[in-house]
This record gives C-alpha cells, structure tokens and sequence, in this order.
C-alpha cells in the first residue's frame, strides 16, 4: 500500500478476502488508502466527518449512515484512538451492526503501554504518548482496547505487534524520523505475532 511495514501487515490480512468482499474503510480520512484498494479492484467505500470524494462519504463512525449488515470487512485503521473513552464503545457497536454475520473487523491502534512508555512510567509517573491528549483521547493500552473490542461482541482471532519500543531506538526515531527508517525497519522486523483467541 503506502510502502511501510504497517501496511505490509493490514495488506496480508486484506489478501485473505477475495476482491469482491464488500469492505467499508472507516475513518478514512482523505481515502489514501480506500483509493489505493479500489485501484487494485476491491469492492470498498470510506467514511470520514472530514472529508469526501467518489468514493468517500462524509459520515460519523459512531452513528454510520448504513444499513445494519452491509460489510463483510470493516477497516478501522488508527481511527479508534481519536474518539473519546465513551464514544469508542458507539463506535464499535456501529462496526458490529454494519458488518454481516461472521464478518471480520481489522483494526489498528497505537499501544500506549509500550516498552519506552513503560520505563517511562516507572522513573517519572508519566507515560509517552502516541500524540497529544486532544488529538488522541482514546488513548489505552493494547490489552484495555482488547478487552473493550471483545466487550462490543467481537472475537480477536489474532493480534499482531508492529515495533517493540526499544528505548534508545524508540528516542533516535522519534527525534529523526527521516534518518532513521533503516534503524525503525531492522527493529520492526523480528515482532512476533500474538495470537489470541
């Protein structure tokens, strides 16, 4: 897709579903990433508050305009984090009334209890955070997260972590990210996946 190794790993799990599934790309955003699958012949529409185009529709993810069991596929790609603790719970039972029985949900989030963050906590009390607070409200842990997607009715059949966080990398790439994709690459590479059930 856009070439980094997130994508690498939401475009593996999106080859397990034939082209024709029916794939609704929530939060959006601009529909990079909505755009670039329709490219390549999959059956999907976005949904975004801010913005819209052909194959984007300006809507709330919380309250969505379809009907219930429109998609097989829901993508809600580092969306989540963005809306507050209360409406992240809205948001999922809208994903789970507009998929079709048995769909499948893939969902990406920051893990704000990562290593660095971690180490972080102990020495100082705080954590490192993916964003700003008002940019990223619904901020939790990947383990929170995973107990309220399953609390909303999904099962989590696998889960799999993109970038351990280790502290002197996670500082050199933060602070240069332009320089350090070789150095983000090589400690991204090895993770282990998670599987859940």
């Amino acid at each position: 897709m856009t070439g980094d190794y997130s994508d690498s790993l939401i475009y593996t799990q999106l080859l397990k579903f034939p082209k024709e599934t029916t794939i609704l790309d929530a939060g959006c955003g601009e529909g990079v990433v909505t755009e670039e699958l329709a490219g390549k012949g999959y059956d999907v529409i976005g949904l975004d508050m801010n913005f819209s185009s052909p194959l984007v529709i300006p809507g709330d993810i919380t309250r969505m305009p379809f009907k219930d069991d429109s998609f097989e596929l829901v993508l809600l790609l580092d969306v989540i984090e963005h809306v507050d603790f209360t409406s992240q719970i809205s948001a999922l039972v809208e994903v789970k009334r507009v998929l079709h029985p048995g769909g499948h949900l893939i969902l990406s989030v920051p893990n704000l209890a990562h290593l660095t963050s971690r180490i972080k906590f102990l020495i100082s009390g705080s954590l490192v955070r993916t964003a700003d607070i008002k940019k990223h409200p619904g901020d939790r842990p990947v383990n929170e997260m995973s107990s309220l997607i399953e609390s909303c009715g999904f099962r989590i059949t696998s889960r799999t972590g993109i970038s351990p966080t280790f502290p002197l990398f996670y500082q050199i790439v933060e602070r240069y990210p332009s320089r350090s994709l070789l150095l983000y690459n090589l400690n991204s590479v090895n993770v282990p996946p998670t599987l859940s059930t």
